[in-house]
């Protein structure tokens, strides 16, 4: 049963880095894609 529950922790704790490094990912690639089309 604590097997369980930490699996389940680690699980989450994983999809949820993920998911940060994925906005971080597409946050960083919109900056260089501003940045390259501005016309200013």
């Amino acid at each position: 049963m604590l097997q369980n529950l930490i699996m389940k922790t680690i699980i989450l704790k994983r999809t949820c880095r993920h998911k940060q490094l994925r906005q971080q990912n597409y946050a960083h690639r919109h900056r260089t894609l501003s940045r390259t089309y501005s016309f200013d």
